[in-house]
């Protein structure tokens, strides 16, 4: 089922809240049976509905949602036996509305087309200024072939709600069928700004895209269609077993998780809150609109989560590492460091907790802390190519050339081709002036890795140790090239001027 179609299932349980006044026990399961529907316990929504009409049987409200339920089941014939019922009581205009509007839905997707439409224009004419029933007639309108109908019907209900993905896509499909292209484009481009994740949208976009000879787009539009529709077919899985067992929580943290990859965000955070509203201390739950929040650069939101993770659970190191990165980027490094502590007392094999900390020390000019939190750092994780990189640096920049060198050479015993480690290396055995033809082999290897300005420049520095001015110049005005106006490498490019003069 696609996620469209998903979505207008729930038209039948959302549009009829609040609409009747009812006596407070009746209101209760009334309510509770809407609580179950939201979070997918459908036998449960089923028994509370059935509780109220034995106590209100009258009551035309309930037995639309209890279609709804039964129709969430895939019950069908149950759930059309519920709204005709609804049709046969004294309720509103609003309910008899929704309840023709979602038999005309059952009715259209079982493909009994003229019962469809009977019920279909019943719901325009008492839902006037609701966008699905006009859309619904649109899709029965399709089959009779009627293209002036569906075309108006379409455009009402885009008119009604611009958000109305379907109606475009169908608008697009309808345009192909009348050999209009670049309409058919028109309207699935705006389908796919609204929904990225529907397949079909992706299958018409491809055949629109071959009448008009736009072939990389085509191929384009069907990797796409493969892609959405293997995730579509994964969230299917997932919602039929939930249909089943409600209460899984694994599943749902799986669905949630697809979601997640597939980076549809709205999805994903829906699903993670259902689990809240099941079992609000769900830590993965949690952390899930954390991960959602943080993509989204929703900073402020996601501390809040990390935060509430914390209330239930003060022992969770990732939770601290998160919060720490947070306070960092807000400037507060006392807050950051505090959390990053705890985050390592709890573990203390954390990499990520003291590289945090260590970069929040040399931001504070504290140097030697930094060494001593990345030496700790590396008694746990001893090939770890950053932290030895980082700390070959900070060596570096303390004066401690041999120290530095050892990390370096450590860094390429780990990684041959690591471009800065090669780089920094060549720098090092030039400026104390051993192992040049090491350094030159180590700096042109830098270059190839990674042509940047500085790398240029360091070439630059150890040909000239080395006494190849010639190879010197060019490798800085190859620096120059990339940073024109460097007044380092401009010097250093006079440096060299000079001396070639000189000889």
């Amino acid at each position: 089922m696609s996620l469209i179609k998903w979505l207008l299932l729930l038209t039948c349980l959302l549009v009829l809240v609040g609409l009747y006044p009812v006596a407070q026990a009746q209101q209760n399961l009334f309510q509770q049976g809407m609580g179950y529907l939201n979070v997918g316990f459908y036998d449960q929504a089923v028994t509370a509905f059935a509780q109220l009409l034995d106590r209100e049987p009258e009551n035309a409200a309930a037995y639309c949602q209890l279609g709804a339920a039964y129709r969430l089941q895939d019950r069908l014939s149950d759930a059309i036996s519920a709204y005709e019922k609804a049709l046969t009581l004294e309720t509103s205009a609003d309910i008899y509305g929704t309840a023709n509007l979602c038999l005309a839905m059952i009715h259209q997707e079982e493909g009994v087309f003229d019962k469809a439409k009977s019920y279909a224009l019943e719901a325009i004419e008492l839902l006037p200024q609701t966008a699905k029933a006009y859309l619904t007639l649109g899709k029965i309108d399709l089959y009779y072939r009627a293209d002036e109908e569906v075309k108006a019907n379409l455009l009402q209900a885009i008119q009604i709600d611009p958000n109305l993905t379907e109606a475009y896509q169908l608008l697009g499909q309808h345009a192909i069928s009348q050999k209009q292209p670049e309409k058919a484009l028109s309207y699935l481009k705006t389908a796919l700004d609204l929904d990225a994740y529907e397949s079909a949208t992706y299958y018409h976009l491809a055949a629109a895209y071959r009448s008009t000879r736009q072939f990389d787009m085509v191929r384009q539009s069907l990797q796409a269609f493969q892609e959405s529709k293997a995730y579509q077919a994964d969230v299917h899985r997932h919602r039929k077993h939930l249909q089943q067992e409600p209460q899984d929580l694994k599943a749902r943290l799986s669905l949630a998780e697809t979601h997640l990859e597939y980076k549809n965000f709205v999805e994903a955070e829906g699903e993670y809150k259902t689990i809240l509203k099941i079992a609000p201390d769900t830590v993965l739950a949690y952390d899930g609109l954390a991960v959602i929040h943080m993509q989204q650069s929703d900073y402020a939101q996601a501390e809040l989560v990390f935060k509430q993770i914390l209330q239930i659970d003060p022992n969770i190191a990732g939770a601290h590492i998160n919060l720490g990165w947070l306070a960092l980027q807000k400037g507060n490094l006392e807050t950051a460091k505090l959390h990053l502590k705890q985050a390592i007392g709890l573990n203390e094999t954390l990499a990520t907790a003291y590289q945090g900390l260590a970069e929040i020390q040399v931001q504070e000019k504290y140097l030697a802390a930094a060494i001593s939190t990345y030496q700790r750092l590396l008694e746990h994780h001893p090939d770890h190519e950053n932290a030895r990189l980082r700390l070959g640096i900070l060596y570096a920049t303390q004066g401690q050339a041999n120290e530095a060198i050892r990390s370096f050479q450590q860094v390429l015993a780990v990684n041959e081709d690591n471009a800065e480690a090669c780089n920094n290396l060549a720098w090092l055995y030039a400026e104390q002036k051993i192992h040049l033809d090491q350094a030159v082999t180590l700096a042109e290897k830098a270059v190839d890795l990674q042509s940047i300005p500085s790398h240029y420049d360091t070439l630059a520095y150890v040909y000239y140790h080395s006494q190849q001015y010639r190879k010197a110049e060019e490798a800085i005005q190859q620096a120059l090239s990339l940073a024109p106006n460097t007044p380092e490498y401009q010097s250093r490019q006079q440096q060299i001027k000079e001396r070639l003069e000189a000889d």
